[in-house]
């Protein structure tokens, strides 16, 4: 086989490409959250009909690129150094940091001065709380990333076992899926609130199971291939009236676990087409896509509170631009005062 076709059936192209699809992946979770003011606001005409439609086939996506690919890296990373504090420590101090500077001025702000409430709603917003009791999901992907990287190191450990590759993909399903569902029967309010997070380990599960082949460059086989599908087989059985019910009963959350990563292996496949300065924006948009997200959902969140609606298109430029200048400064602020261990 000669290096391009191995290039195209190599595993390892889920992490040449990360930073690029991280670029991509922030763009559309940019574009699901404008769409989706638009439908809350109950907008009519165009607007509206394209906001159905990418919210049907895109919405927020994103998410599971991201989740899939941070599953894929963490495995490079531990495999790299298998020390757990070493792990915890570096993971963490990309997340926190950043988190608490503007989930921080973001709560005292509206809790504080905006909405005058008790100190005591700052520490229930910025620690998690009111997402689990009230459902408010300003930051949800914050405490997902941390619970994911307080977990890795098990599933590493599992991964790492001398278990069938089979095996380790249908344990890691149906922990995903007891994770999912078991919640929804034992609490369905707490649930409701929390879905969110809790229907994503999925899609993090598979990411993580597939980032030893990844790392190993393993060939992509054409049954794999067609696993990749999977998520067009939902997607139509989605359209279709006899099985609709049967996707609606699994939930959305699943169609789109399986739908994304098919939509991410389109996208790796098509990339080493798109010129290489499209790229390198993209690169540098998805290194710091986390900053990107905090800013974003700070900066709309907070524009809607004080009634500067982020359904016309004027106000969300003003949020976008906000949102890049702000990113800019904490990630510089961020590569400066803090040494990767």
């Amino acid at each position: 086989m000669n290096k391009s076709m191995a290039l195209k059936t190599n595993w390892s192209i889920f992490s040449e490409e990360r930073d690029t699809i991280y670029g991509i992946s922030i763009i559309s979770i940019m574009l699901f959250h404008f769409f989706e003011s638009i439908l809350i606001s109950n907008c009519g005409g165009g607007q509206r009909f394209i906001a159905q439609i990418y919210n049907r086939f895109i919405g927020s996506v994103g998410v599971e690129l991201f989740l899939f690919l941070s599953g894929v890296g963490l495995f490079f990373s531990l495999q790299k150094d298998e020390n757990y504090v070493h792990f915890w420590v570096k993971r963490l101090k990309k997340v926190l940091p950043t988190y608490f500077i503007v989930a921080g001025m973001y709560w005292w702000l509206v809790d504080i001065i905006i909405q005058k409430k008790a100190v005591n709603c700052f520490f229930e917003d910025i620690f998690f709380l009111t997402f689990i009791k009230e459902g408010i999901r300003t930051y949800w992907y914050v405490l997902f990333i941390i619970i994911a990287y307080v977990c890795y190191p098990m599933v590493y450990k599992f991964l790492k076992s001398k278990l069938n590759d089979k095996i380790q993909l249908g344990v890691l399903t149906a922990v995903a899926l007891a994770i999912q569902f078991v919640p929804r029967l034992l609490t369905s309010q707490i649930y409701v609130n929390i879905e969110i997070l809790l229907c994503r380990f999925l899609v993090f599960f598979i990411g993580c199971w597939c980032g030893k082949k990844v790392y190993c460059q393993e060939p992509i086989t054409p049954t794999e291939v067609l696993e990749f599908c999977f998520g067009v087989v939902l997607m139509v059985a989605a359209s279709i009236s006899g099985t609709k019910g049967l996707i609606e009963i699994l939930g959305n959350r699943i169609l789109m676990c399986f739908w994304g990563i098919f939509l991410l292996f389109v996208l790796v496949s098509i990339l080493k087409f798109v010129p290489n300065k499209v790229k390198a924006s993209l690169k540098m948009l998805g290194g710091m896509s986390y900053e990107l997200y905090l800013t974003h959902v700070t900066i709309r969140a907070l524009m809607n509170i004080i009634g500067m609606n982020t359904c016309y298109i004027k106000n969300y430029m003003l949020c976008i631009i906000g949102s890049f200048v702000l990113s800019i400064v904490l990630n510089t602020w961020h590569k400066r005062i803090y040494v990767t261990v």
